[in-house]
Protein backbone atom coordinates (compact mmCIF):
# COMPACT_ATOMS: atom_id res chain seq x y z
CA UNK A 1 0.00 0.00 0.00
CA UNK A 2 1.19 3.47 -1.15
CA UNK A 3 0.91 6.62 1.87
CA UNK A 4 1.02 9.90 0.62
CA UNK A 5 1.74 10.94 -3.00
CA UNK A 6 4.49 9.22 -4.42
CA UNK A 7 5.55 9.24 -7.90
CA UNK A 8 5.13 5.97 -9.59
CA UNK A 9 6.03 4.93 -12.90
CA UNK A 10 3.35 3.43 -14.96
CA UNK A 11 2.70 1.66 -18.70
CA UNK A 12 -0.42 2.17 -20.13
CA UNK A 13 -1.47 -1.34 -21.12
CA UNK A 14 -4.32 -0.35 -22.57
CA UNK A 15 -6.15 2.99 -23.75
CA UNK A 16 -9.28 4.45 -22.40
CA UNK A 17 -12.72 3.47 -23.87
CA UNK A 18 -15.61 5.22 -23.20
CA UNK A 19 -16.78 5.69 -19.40
CA UNK A 20 -13.14 2.95 -18.45
CA UNK A 21 -10.04 4.33 -17.68
CA UNK A 22 -6.65 3.08 -19.12
CA UNK A 23 -5.55 -0.15 -17.76
CA UNK A 24 -2.07 0.49 -16.25
CA UNK A 25 0.62 -1.30 -14.69
CA UNK A 26 3.96 -0.71 -12.91
CA UNK A 27 5.87 -3.89 -14.60
CA UNK A 28 7.22 -2.13 -17.83
CA UNK A 29 8.02 -3.82 -20.76
CA UNK A 30 9.86 -2.32 -23.67
CA UNK A 31 9.04 -5.05 -26.83
CA UNK A 32 12.01 -5.51 -29.40
CA UNK A 33 11.49 -7.56 -32.70
CA UNK A 34 13.19 -10.70 -30.77
CA UNK A 35 13.46 -9.84 -27.47
CA UNK A 36 11.42 -8.34 -24.47
CA UNK A 37 12.91 -6.47 -21.95
CA UNK A 38 11.17 -6.24 -18.39
CA UNK A 39 13.50 -3.68 -16.33
CA UNK A 40 13.46 -4.11 -12.48
CA UNK A 41 13.74 -8.09 -13.20
CA UNK A 42 16.34 -10.64 -13.62
CA UNK A 43 14.31 -13.40 -15.21
CA UNK A 44 14.76 -14.89 -18.90
CA UNK A 45 12.15 -16.41 -20.32
CA UNK A 46 11.68 -18.10 -23.98
CA UNK A 47 8.52 -18.27 -25.92
CA UNK A 48 6.64 -21.33 -25.96
CA UNK A 49 5.47 -21.41 -29.28
CA UNK A 50 9.41 -22.06 -30.18
CA UNK A 51 8.93 -25.98 -29.60
CA UNK A 52 12.04 -27.20 -29.69
CA UNK A 53 13.57 -27.92 -26.70
CA UNK A 54 17.60 -27.57 -28.05
CA UNK A 55 16.43 -24.24 -29.81
CA UNK A 56 14.58 -22.99 -26.43
CA UNK A 57 17.84 -23.83 -24.43
CA UNK A 58 19.94 -22.24 -26.91
CA UNK A 59 18.70 -18.87 -27.16
CA UNK A 60 18.29 -18.87 -23.43
CA UNK A 61 22.04 -19.58 -23.19
CA UNK A 62 22.50 -16.76 -25.71
CA UNK A 63 20.38 -14.28 -23.63
CA UNK A 64 22.11 -15.36 -20.18
CA UNK A 65 25.37 -14.38 -21.70
CA UNK A 66 24.58 -11.10 -23.34
CA UNK A 67 21.85 -9.47 -21.05
CA UNK A 68 22.88 -6.85 -17.64
CA UNK A 69 21.97 -7.58 -14.29
CA UNK A 70 18.44 -6.03 -13.26
CA UNK A 71 16.77 -6.96 -16.55
CA UNK A 72 14.51 -9.40 -17.38
CA UNK A 73 14.47 -10.79 -20.98
CA UNK A 74 11.74 -12.44 -22.78
CA UNK A 75 12.55 -14.22 -25.81
CA UNK A 76 10.02 -13.77 -28.42
CA UNK A 77 9.13 -16.44 -31.26
CA UNK A 78 10.99 -14.34 -34.27
CA UNK A 79 13.93 -15.05 -32.50
CA UNK A 80 13.90 -18.66 -33.05
CA UNK A 81 16.70 -19.60 -35.66
CA UNK A 82 18.12 -15.65 -35.25
CA UNK A 83 21.98 -15.64 -34.19
CA UNK A 84 23.67 -14.07 -30.92
CA UNK A 85 24.69 -10.68 -32.97
CA UNK A 86 20.72 -10.10 -33.89
CA UNK A 87 20.06 -11.14 -30.41
CA UNK A 88 22.60 -8.30 -29.19
CA UNK A 89 21.39 -5.58 -31.58
CA UNK A 90 17.78 -5.42 -30.15
CA UNK A 91 18.31 -6.10 -26.75
CA UNK A 92 20.92 -2.85 -27.48
CA UNK A 93 18.41 -0.99 -28.60
CA UNK A 94 15.62 -1.67 -26.04
CA UNK A 95 18.72 -0.68 -23.26
CA UNK A 96 19.35 2.61 -24.35
CA UNK A 97 15.47 3.27 -24.65
CA UNK A 98 15.32 2.27 -21.10
CA UNK A 99 18.45 4.62 -20.00
CA UNK A 100 16.47 7.04 -22.28
CA UNK A 101 13.52 6.60 -20.12
CA UNK A 102 15.93 6.68 -17.25
CA UNK A 103 17.17 10.17 -18.30
CA UNK A 104 13.98 11.39 -18.57
CA UNK A 105 12.99 10.44 -15.70
CA UNK A 106 15.91 12.62 -13.41
CA UNK A 107 14.14 15.97 -14.90
CA UNK A 108 10.57 15.17 -14.89
CA UNK A 109 7.72 16.55 -12.95
CA UNK A 110 4.91 13.99 -12.66
CA UNK A 111 2.15 13.89 -14.58
CA UNK A 112 4.81 13.36 -17.35
CA UNK A 113 4.68 11.26 -20.40
CA UNK A 114 8.64 9.76 -20.70
CA UNK A 115 8.02 7.71 -23.62
CA UNK A 116 5.71 6.85 -26.38
CA UNK A 117 4.66 3.45 -27.75
CA UNK A 118 6.25 3.94 -31.47
CA UNK A 119 3.32 3.93 -34.61
CA UNK A 120 0.82 1.50 -35.05
CA UNK A 121 2.75 0.95 -38.60
CA UNK A 122 5.80 0.39 -36.99
CA UNK A 123 4.40 -2.35 -34.23
CA UNK A 124 2.41 -4.10 -36.87
CA UNK A 125 6.01 -4.13 -38.49
CA UNK A 126 8.10 -5.09 -35.35
CA UNK A 127 5.27 -8.26 -34.76
CA UNK A 128 4.84 -9.29 -38.31
CA UNK A 129 7.14 -8.88 -40.78
CA UNK A 130 9.66 -11.85 -41.07
CA UNK A 131 11.48 -13.49 -43.77
CA UNK A 132 8.03 -14.54 -45.55
CA UNK A 133 7.72 -10.80 -46.88
CA UNK A 134 8.74 -10.24 -50.46
CA UNK A 135 8.66 -6.42 -49.56
CA UNK A 136 6.47 -3.67 -47.65
CA UNK A 137 5.28 -1.40 -49.69
CA UNK A 138 3.90 2.18 -48.51
CA UNK A 139 1.44 4.24 -51.15
CA UNK A 140 1.13 7.12 -48.35
CA UNK A 141 4.49 9.95 -47.98
CA UNK A 142 3.36 10.37 -44.50
CA UNK A 143 3.63 6.79 -43.22
CA UNK A 144 6.87 6.04 -45.41
CA UNK A 145 8.66 9.31 -43.76
CA UNK A 146 7.15 7.69 -40.36
CA UNK A 147 8.17 4.22 -41.17
CA UNK A 148 11.50 4.71 -43.17
CA UNK A 149 14.21 4.84 -40.73
CA UNK A 150 12.48 1.45 -38.43
CA UNK A 151 12.39 -0.55 -41.68
CA UNK A 152 15.88 0.37 -42.50
CA UNK A 153 17.06 -0.49 -40.00
CA UNK A 154 15.12 -4.08 -39.49
CA UNK A 155 14.57 -5.15 -43.38
CA UNK A 156 16.28 -2.36 -45.93
CA UNK A 157 16.01 -4.26 -48.46
CA UNK A 158 12.21 -4.91 -48.50
CA UNK A 159 11.01 -1.03 -48.41
CA UNK A 160 9.11 0.21 -51.13
CA UNK A 161 7.39 3.76 -52.30
CA UNK A 162 4.82 3.93 -54.44
CA UNK A 163 4.65 6.74 -56.34
CA UNK A 164 1.53 8.69 -54.87
CA UNK A 165 -0.30 8.49 -58.65
CA UNK A 166 -0.92 5.04 -56.71
CA UNK A 167 -2.75 6.82 -53.87
CA UNK A 168 -5.82 5.31 -54.94
CA UNK A 169 -5.02 1.82 -53.24
CA UNK A 170 -7.42 0.81 -50.67
CA UNK A 171 -4.54 0.04 -48.06
CA UNK A 172 -1.96 2.02 -46.84
CA UNK A 173 0.31 -0.64 -46.36
CA UNK A 174 0.32 -3.91 -48.05
CA UNK A 175 2.61 -6.80 -46.87
CA UNK A 176 3.60 -8.91 -50.02
CA UNK A 177 3.37 -12.24 -49.64
CA UNK A 178 5.95 -14.39 -51.71
CA UNK A 179 4.05 -16.69 -54.38
CA UNK A 180 3.90 -20.09 -54.04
Amino acid sequence: MLNGRPNVLVQILKEPIAAKGPRLSCELSLPGRFVVVTPFNDIIAVSRKIHSSDERKRLHKIIEAIKPKNLGVIVRTAAEGKNTAELHEDLLGLINTWKFIQNNLKDAVPPTKILSEQGKTNSILRDLLNADFNKVVINDKNIFSDTKSYIQRIAPEKLILFPITMALLLYLIVLVLPSR
